[in-house]
């Protein structure tokens, strides 16, 4: 099982060698040089979008073509722990961060059971480079996921699920409880998906108006 970064640089390496071309040659049609490619091509990088846009161009596709593979790290990953990377749960506290589950008990990992907030990045770093292996941590704030990160041995970080992501889950997540409760209501169903449709349609969205209109001279 691989991560999104592993996923596209085996998408771009099939992809070159589809086109019959060396690793060499395509980094110089990108303007890249051969190790900088080889990084991303083993997943090690991830690519700027202008490189993507590059990586397109010489190899005469559309940039979505490199995102054309089996999605199956995230949902699946961070239920196992698989992979044979360590996975971790770290709560934080009044700026102490508390290990509170992992997939791999060693001795290592329970050295660390409590530090400091601002030093959990930087510990981090430190097990996956004393495990040599990358180390997935799931980051709470009391009971509120608040992202998802995997650290490299390299030093390298990468946001398997930001903050921003882990918000909006959480918010859809909420809403969806909100919604079962009004499952009963067909009215209030109706109303909801007719203001879903309302973001992206005008006639929805002046529907939309005449409802609220209508509820709003109830509070009169």
């Amino acid at each position: 099982m691989s991560n999104l970064k592993e996923l596209f640089g085996k998408r771009i390496k099939e992809l070159r060698k589809n086109r019959g071309l060396t690793q060499e040659k395509l980094a110089e049609l990108i303007g890249l040089n051969q190790r900088q490619l080889s990084r991303i091509e083993s997943g090690v990088n991830f690519a700027s979008s202008e490189t993507i846009t590059r990586l397109a161009i010489a190899l005469d596709i559309e940039p979505k073509c490199f995102f054309e593979f089996n999605w199956e790290y995230s949902a699946e990953y961070l239920r196992t722990g698989t992979d044979e990377r360590p996975l971790l749960k770290l709560v934080e506290k009044n700026n102490i961060v508390t290990v509170k589950s992992t997939s791999v008990e060693s001795k290592i990992i329970k050295e660390i059971r409590k530090l400091p907030a601002d030093k959990s990045e930087e510990s981090m770093i430190i097990l996956a480079k004393k495990l040599n292996k990358p180390v997935t941590v799931e980051y709470f704030s009391d009971k509120t996921r608040i992202g998802v990160k995997t650290y490299y041995p390299d030093g390298t970080i990468e946001n398997v699920i930001t903050e921003k992501e882990t918000l909006i889950e959480n918010r859809i997540n909420a809403l969806i409880e909100k919604i079962k409760k009004m499952s009963t209501d067909l009215r209030h169903l109706e109303y909801l998906e007719l203001a879903a449709e309302a973001v992206n349609n005008k006639k929805s969205f002046d529907d939309l108006q005449l409802i609220l209109k209508g509820i709003e001279l109830r509070f009169r």
